[in-house]
């Protein structure tokens, strides 16, 4: 059985795109948001990612070589004794020289608590 190659071209898929299983350019139109999204569906998500990680956060709990801190002002005057300051310890600062761990833990309902723990 001998085999024949076509090759299809640009052309062929303008002229008819139903044979090739394509839509046509008005009805890749009406659909191409629900496809693709929208182009500023990034920027949302940047924008409201954070708002959203924050609603289900119910409590942020510290903790220093594994030992639970009572507040933030107790981070910090700790961490101090080790040399580092409110920079180091600024959860967002990724240049910072002090490790940070950081664990969620799931409490249901999409809620959840984070630990922190600073390794200095």
């Amino acid at each position: 059985m001998k085999r024949i190659e076509r090759t299809t071209t640009i052309e062929d898929l303008a002229a008819n795109p139903h044979a090739y299983g394509l839509p046509t350019l008005e009805e890749y139109a009406k659909v191409r948001d629900a496809i693709w999204g929208r182009d500023d569906d990034g920027i949302t998500a940047i924008s409201e990612g954070p708002r959203k990680f924050r609603q289900d956060l119910h409590k942020i709990h510290y903790e220093l070589n594994g030992k639970r801190l009572s507040s933030e002002n107790e981070v910090e005057r700790a961490l101090s004794d080790y040399g580092y300051g409110l920079a180091d310890i600024d959860l967002e600062n990724r240049d910072s020289r002090l490790k940070k761990k950081v664990e969620m833990i799931p409490l249901g309902g999409g809620k959840f608590d984070l630990v922190v723990n600073f390794i200095p």
